[in-house]
Protein backbone atom coordinates (compact mmCIF):
# COMPACT_ATOMS: atom_id res chain seq x y z
CA UNK A 1 0.00 0.00 0.00
CA UNK A 2 1.24 3.26 -0.74
CA UNK A 3 1.21 5.74 2.33
CA UNK A 4 1.36 8.73 0.09
CA UNK A 5 -1.82 10.86 1.34
CA UNK A 6 -2.44 8.99 4.16
CA UNK A 7 -4.15 10.80 6.81
CA UNK A 8 -2.13 10.66 10.48
CA UNK A 9 -2.58 12.06 13.64
CA UNK A 10 0.84 13.59 15.73
CA UNK A 11 0.92 13.70 19.79
CA UNK A 12 1.80 17.67 19.58
CA UNK A 13 0.98 18.34 16.01
CA UNK A 14 -2.68 17.15 15.99
CA UNK A 15 -4.01 16.24 12.01
CA UNK A 16 -1.45 15.80 9.33
CA UNK A 17 -1.60 14.42 5.76
CA UNK A 18 1.64 12.28 4.54
CA UNK A 19 2.82 13.73 1.03
CA UNK A 20 6.40 12.22 0.38
CA UNK A 21 7.90 8.95 1.74
CA UNK A 22 11.79 8.10 0.66
CA UNK A 23 12.04 4.77 2.43
CA UNK A 24 14.04 6.31 5.64
CA UNK A 25 12.06 9.61 6.02
CA UNK A 26 8.70 10.65 5.96
CA UNK A 27 7.27 13.93 5.17
CA UNK A 28 3.99 15.14 6.80
CA UNK A 29 2.07 18.58 5.65
CA UNK A 30 0.35 19.72 8.82
CA UNK A 31 -1.62 22.77 9.34
CA UNK A 32 1.18 24.99 10.43
CA UNK A 33 3.94 23.78 8.30
CA UNK A 34 5.25 20.34 6.59
CA UNK A 35 7.52 18.56 8.62
CA UNK A 36 10.05 15.64 8.56
CA UNK A 37 10.00 12.36 10.41
CA UNK A 38 12.21 8.90 10.96
CA UNK A 39 10.66 6.26 9.02
CA UNK A 40 9.25 3.95 10.42
CA UNK A 41 10.51 5.03 13.64
CA UNK A 42 8.04 8.20 14.05
CA UNK A 43 5.20 5.58 14.06
CA UNK A 44 6.62 4.07 17.54
CA UNK A 45 5.69 7.31 19.76
CA UNK A 46 4.42 10.04 17.97
CA UNK A 47 2.63 9.35 14.72
CA UNK A 48 -0.66 7.15 14.10
CA UNK A 49 -2.32 6.36 10.77
CA UNK A 50 -5.90 6.96 10.83
CA UNK A 51 -6.67 4.10 8.14
CA UNK A 52 -6.92 0.71 9.42
CA UNK A 53 -4.74 -1.05 6.82
CA UNK A 54 -2.35 1.69 6.38
CA UNK A 55 -1.97 1.16 10.11
CA UNK A 56 -1.62 -2.78 9.95
CA UNK A 57 0.97 -2.10 7.18
CA UNK A 58 3.07 0.49 9.37
CA UNK A 59 2.97 -1.40 12.19
CA UNK A 60 4.18 -4.71 10.22
CA UNK A 61 7.16 -2.92 9.05
CA UNK A 62 8.08 -1.46 12.79
CA UNK A 63 8.12 -5.57 13.78
CA UNK A 64 10.43 -6.25 10.72
CA UNK A 65 12.67 -3.11 12.28
CA UNK A 66 12.42 -4.38 15.54
CA UNK A 67 13.49 -8.19 14.00
CA UNK A 68 16.56 -6.48 12.16
CA UNK A 69 17.24 -4.82 15.95
CA UNK A 70 17.27 -8.00 17.68
CA UNK A 71 19.23 -9.42 14.88
CA UNK A 72 22.08 -7.14 15.08
CA UNK A 73 21.54 -7.24 18.81
CA UNK A 74 22.17 -10.37 19.59
CA UNK A 75 25.44 -10.46 16.79
CA UNK A 76 26.99 -7.85 18.70
CA UNK A 77 26.42 -9.50 22.12
CA UNK A 78 28.25 -12.74 20.76
CA UNK A 79 30.82 -10.85 19.09
CA UNK A 80 31.28 -8.75 22.89
CA UNK A 81 31.60 -11.95 24.61
CA UNK A 82 34.05 -13.61 22.47
CA UNK A 83 36.66 -10.20 22.81
CA UNK A 84 35.75 -10.35 26.67
CA UNK A 85 36.87 -14.23 26.40
CA UNK A 86 39.98 -13.66 24.46
CA UNK A 87 40.89 -10.73 27.19
CA UNK A 88 40.33 -13.05 29.86
CA UNK A 89 42.80 -16.02 27.98
CA UNK A 90 45.58 -13.07 27.55
CA UNK A 91 45.55 -11.85 31.19
CA UNK A 92 44.98 -15.27 32.20
CA UNK A 93 47.92 -16.34 34.76
CA UNK A 94 49.69 -19.69 33.92
CA UNK A 95 49.16 -21.67 37.06
CA UNK A 96 45.84 -22.67 38.14
CA UNK A 97 43.89 -20.24 40.28
CA UNK A 98 42.92 -21.48 43.48
CA UNK A 99 39.45 -22.32 44.84
CA UNK A 100 39.65 -19.85 47.25
CA UNK A 101 40.37 -16.96 44.67
CA UNK A 102 38.03 -18.04 42.05
CA UNK A 103 34.99 -17.74 44.94
CA UNK A 104 36.15 -13.86 45.44
CA UNK A 105 34.12 -11.44 44.11
CA UNK A 106 37.11 -8.80 43.78
CA UNK A 107 37.27 -8.07 39.84
CA UNK A 108 39.76 -9.37 37.87
CA UNK A 109 42.74 -6.49 36.50
CA UNK A 110 41.00 -6.57 33.06
CA UNK A 111 37.28 -5.65 34.16
CA UNK A 112 36.03 -2.75 32.34
CA UNK A 113 35.29 0.27 34.71
CA UNK A 114 32.07 1.62 34.91
CA UNK A 115 30.48 5.22 35.05
CA UNK A 116 28.29 7.42 36.96
CA UNK A 117 27.04 10.26 35.27
CA UNK A 118 25.46 13.62 36.64
CA UNK A 119 22.17 14.34 35.09
CA UNK A 120 20.21 17.72 35.86
CA UNK A 121 17.02 16.82 36.90
CA UNK A 122 14.30 16.79 34.69
CA UNK A 123 9.97 15.74 35.83
CA UNK A 124 9.05 15.88 32.46
CA UNK A 125 7.07 13.02 31.85
CA UNK A 126 7.48 11.54 35.42
CA UNK A 127 5.54 8.93 36.07
CA UNK A 128 4.77 5.89 38.46
CA UNK A 129 7.13 3.83 36.06
CA UNK A 130 9.54 6.47 35.78
CA UNK A 131 11.22 9.13 37.41
CA UNK A 132 11.37 12.26 34.71
CA UNK A 133 13.93 12.70 31.87
CA UNK A 134 10.88 12.39 28.91
CA UNK A 135 9.49 16.03 28.39
CA UNK A 136 9.93 19.24 29.63
CA UNK A 137 10.33 20.18 32.88
CA UNK A 138 7.28 21.22 34.98
CA UNK A 139 7.00 24.91 35.59
CA UNK A 140 8.24 24.57 38.98
CA UNK A 141 11.59 22.67 38.34
CA UNK A 142 12.13 25.25 35.53
CA UNK A 143 11.81 27.70 38.23
CA UNK A 144 14.34 26.22 40.35
CA UNK A 145 17.06 25.52 37.81
CA UNK A 146 17.03 29.04 36.43
CA UNK A 147 16.20 31.30 39.81
CA UNK A 148 16.95 29.13 42.53
CA UNK A 149 20.14 26.86 41.34
CA UNK A 150 20.90 29.35 38.65
CA UNK A 151 22.38 26.43 36.17
CA UNK A 152 24.31 27.95 33.51
CA UNK A 153 22.20 25.92 30.51
CA UNK A 154 18.94 26.46 31.71
CA UNK A 155 19.11 30.31 32.68
CA UNK A 156 21.04 30.52 29.11
CA UNK A 157 19.20 32.70 26.73
CA UNK A 158 18.88 30.93 23.79
CA UNK A 159 17.42 27.77 26.31
CA UNK A 160 13.81 27.16 25.36
CA UNK A 161 13.24 26.50 29.32
CA UNK A 162 14.53 29.89 30.00
CA UNK A 163 12.29 31.76 27.33
CA UNK A 164 9.17 30.02 28.22
CA UNK A 165 10.20 30.67 32.21
CA UNK A 166 10.49 34.70 30.91
CA UNK A 167 7.03 35.10 29.29
CA UNK A 168 8.51 34.78 25.47
CA UNK A 169 7.22 30.83 24.78
CA UNK A 170 3.96 28.93 25.77
CA UNK A 171 4.19 25.96 27.09
CA UNK A 172 2.38 24.19 24.01
CA UNK A 173 5.20 25.58 21.65
CA UNK A 174 7.77 24.39 24.60
CA UNK A 175 6.20 20.82 24.42
CA UNK A 176 6.03 20.81 21.14
CA UNK A 177 10.39 21.67 20.89
CA UNK A 178 10.71 18.78 23.34
CA UNK A 179 9.41 16.23 20.78
CA UNK A 180 10.55 16.98 17.64
CA UNK A 181 14.51 18.63 16.61
CA UNK A 182 16.00 16.07 19.44
CA UNK A 183 14.32 17.68 21.99
CA UNK A 184 15.03 21.06 24.24
CA UNK A 185 17.91 19.68 25.87
CA UNK A 186 19.47 16.33 26.51
CA UNK A 187 17.94 15.79 29.97
CA UNK A 188 14.54 16.44 28.37
CA UNK A 189 14.80 13.65 25.90
CA UNK A 190 17.06 10.70 27.73
CA UNK A 191 14.82 8.29 28.97
CA UNK A 192 13.47 8.69 25.33
CA UNK A 193 16.85 8.39 23.13
CA UNK A 194 19.54 7.16 26.05
CA UNK A 195 21.96 9.53 24.94
CA UNK A 196 24.18 10.64 28.43
CA UNK A 197 26.18 13.82 27.80
CA UNK A 198 30.02 13.41 28.82
CA UNK A 199 31.62 16.61 28.58
CA UNK A 200 31.70 19.30 24.87
CA UNK A 201 29.88 18.44 21.88
CA UNK A 202 32.79 19.59 20.07
CA UNK A 203 36.48 21.06 20.40
CA UNK A 204 37.39 19.30 23.76
CA UNK A 205 35.48 16.30 23.92
CA UNK A 206 37.53 13.37 25.89
CA UNK A 207 37.45 10.01 25.89
CA UNK A 208 36.56 8.13 29.45
CA UNK A 209 39.58 6.18 30.20
CA UNK A 210 38.76 2.41 30.47
CA UNK A 211 34.89 2.64 29.22
CA UNK A 212 34.46 -0.10 26.87
CA UNK A 213 31.30 -2.29 25.07
CA UNK A 214 29.90 -3.99 28.24
CA UNK A 215 31.05 -1.02 30.82
CA UNK A 216 27.51 -0.31 33.18
CA UNK A 217 26.26 3.66 32.50
CA UNK A 218 24.99 4.59 35.90
CA UNK A 219 22.83 7.46 35.07
CA UNK A 220 21.71 9.88 38.97
CA UNK A 221 20.48 12.99 39.70
CA UNK A 222 19.23 14.75 42.74
CA UNK A 223 15.91 15.84 43.81
CA UNK A 224 15.64 19.92 43.71
CA UNK A 225 16.54 20.72 47.11
CA UNK A 226 17.98 18.08 48.28
CA UNK A 227 21.96 17.25 49.28
CA UNK A 228 24.49 15.51 47.70
CA UNK A 229 24.21 12.19 50.04
CA UNK A 230 20.78 12.15 48.27
CA UNK A 231 21.88 11.43 45.14
CA UNK A 232 19.94 8.31 43.67
CA UNK A 233 20.13 6.43 40.40
CA UNK A 234 17.68 6.63 38.19
CA UNK A 235 18.67 4.60 35.07
CA UNK A 236 20.96 2.07 34.04
CA UNK A 237 22.54 0.91 30.30
CA UNK A 238 25.62 -1.38 29.03
CA UNK A 239 27.46 0.85 27.03
CA UNK A 240 28.33 -0.80 23.21
CA UNK A 241 31.05 -0.61 21.11
CA UNK A 242 29.84 2.65 19.78
CA UNK A 243 31.24 5.17 22.76
CA UNK A 244 34.64 4.30 21.94
CA UNK A 245 33.95 4.12 17.90
CA UNK A 246 32.33 7.40 17.27
CA UNK A 247 30.09 8.90 19.75
CA UNK A 248 32.89 9.96 22.77
CA UNK A 249 33.95 12.10 20.05
CA UNK A 250 30.47 13.77 20.00
CA UNK A 251 30.35 14.28 23.82
CA UNK A 252 27.74 11.26 24.44
CA UNK A 253 27.48 7.98 25.99
CA UNK A 254 24.61 5.32 23.98
CA UNK A 255 23.76 2.10 23.25
CA UNK A 256 22.27 -0.27 20.65
CA UNK A 257 22.23 -3.25 23.40
CA UNK A 258 18.54 -4.11 25.01
CA UNK A 259 20.37 -4.35 28.05
CA UNK A 260 19.10 -0.60 29.42
CA UNK A 261 16.45 0.05 32.70
CA UNK A 262 14.52 3.26 33.66
CA UNK A 263 13.96 2.62 37.32
CA UNK A 264 10.19 3.99 38.84
CA UNK A 265 10.70 7.06 41.61
CA UNK A 266 10.36 4.58 44.39
CA UNK A 267 13.27 2.59 43.08
CA UNK A 268 15.11 4.78 42.23
CA UNK A 269 15.22 6.56 45.39
CA UNK A 270 15.75 2.82 47.31
CA UNK A 271 19.15 3.13 45.67
CA UNK A 272 20.80 5.76 46.67
CA UNK A 273 24.56 6.23 44.75
CA UNK A 274 26.35 6.60 47.71
CA UNK A 275 25.34 3.29 48.97
CA UNK A 276 27.55 1.59 45.97
CA UNK A 277 30.14 4.06 45.29
CA UNK A 278 33.22 5.88 47.04
CA UNK A 279 35.96 8.50 46.01
CA UNK A 280 39.47 7.44 46.34
CA UNK A 281 39.78 10.18 48.14
CA UNK A 282 37.56 11.55 51.32
CA UNK A 283 35.93 7.70 51.09
CA UNK A 284 33.53 8.50 53.62
CA UNK A 285 32.23 11.67 52.29
CA UNK A 286 29.56 11.64 49.52
CA UNK A 287 31.17 14.50 47.30
CA UNK A 288 30.94 14.93 43.51
CA UNK A 289 31.99 18.45 43.05
CA UNK A 290 32.07 20.28 39.44
CA UNK A 291 32.59 16.73 37.12
CA UNK A 292 30.73 14.99 35.02
CA UNK A 293 31.51 11.67 35.85
CA UNK A 294 32.66 9.17 38.35
CA UNK A 295 34.25 5.90 37.73
CA UNK A 296 33.02 3.42 39.24
CA UNK A 297 35.06 0.33 40.61
CA UNK A 298 33.34 -3.29 38.42
CA UNK A 299 32.54 -5.29 42.00
CA UNK A 300 30.76 -1.68 42.55
CA UNK A 301 28.76 -1.91 39.74
CA UNK A 302 27.73 -5.57 40.15
CA UNK A 303 26.50 -5.13 43.73
CA UNK A 304 23.93 -1.81 42.22
CA UNK A 305 23.23 -4.38 39.32
CA UNK A 306 22.33 -7.11 42.18
CA UNK A 307 19.97 -4.75 44.06
CA UNK A 308 18.36 -3.86 40.97
CA UNK A 309 17.35 -7.58 40.43
CA UNK A 310 16.17 -7.63 43.88
CA UNK A 311 13.95 -3.98 43.14
CA UNK A 312 12.53 -5.11 39.90
CA UNK A 313 11.16 -8.50 41.28
CA UNK A 314 7.53 -9.08 39.79
CA UNK A 315 7.60 -6.14 37.40
CA UNK A 316 7.66 -6.32 33.54
CA UNK A 317 11.75 -6.08 33.57
CA UNK A 318 12.59 -8.87 36.32
CA UNK A 319 13.90 -11.02 33.39
CA UNK A 320 15.99 -7.96 31.79
CA UNK A 321 17.30 -6.94 35.09
CA UNK A 322 18.34 -11.20 35.87
CA UNK A 323 19.63 -11.08 32.54
CA UNK A 324 21.75 -7.83 32.73
CA UNK A 325 23.89 -9.11 35.55
CA UNK A 326 24.68 -12.18 34.31
CA UNK A 327 26.06 -10.89 31.43
CA UNK A 328 27.85 -7.61 33.37
CA UNK A 329 29.49 -10.41 35.40
CA UNK A 330 30.40 -12.77 32.74
CA UNK A 331 32.13 -9.77 30.17
CA UNK A 332 34.19 -8.57 33.47
CA UNK A 333 34.84 -12.38 34.43
CA UNK A 334 33.54 -11.38 37.88
CA UNK A 335 31.07 -13.80 40.76
CA UNK A 336 30.02 -11.71 43.23
CA UNK A 337 30.61 -14.11 46.74
CA UNK A 338 27.02 -14.74 48.51
CA UNK A 339 28.24 -12.16 51.41
CA UNK A 340 29.20 -9.50 49.48
CA UNK A 341 27.72 -6.03 50.39
CA UNK A 342 28.51 -2.65 48.60
CA UNK A 343 31.06 -0.20 50.62
CA UNK A 344 30.12 3.00 49.18
CA UNK A 345 30.33 6.27 51.70
CA UNK A 346 27.14 5.91 53.03
CA UNK A 347 26.97 1.95 53.23
CA UNK A 348 26.53 0.57 56.97
CA UNK A 349 30.15 0.05 58.35
CA UNK A 350 30.65 -3.50 59.77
Amino acid sequence: MNLVGQNVRHKAHGQGRITALDGEHIAVLFADKERVFQFPKAFERFLTVEEPDAAQEVAALLEQEKQKQREQVHEELDRMLQQSREEKNRVAPRHETSAAQASSSKPRADARASVALHVCYCDGGKSAQQVGFDGACSESVIDFHIQTEQNPMCAASDCACKQFWQGKLSRAKLECLCHNDGGICASSGLLRDWKVPTGPSSGGAELLEGIEEGSLCILTTRDPGSCEAERYVFAVFLADRSYREETWREGYLSTRLPYKIKLSPMEAHSLPLWYYHRNPSRSDMPYWGTVTHRMVDAEAAALLLRDITLVKAGTADEELSREMFQVFCRINHLTLAPDAVPRGALAPKG
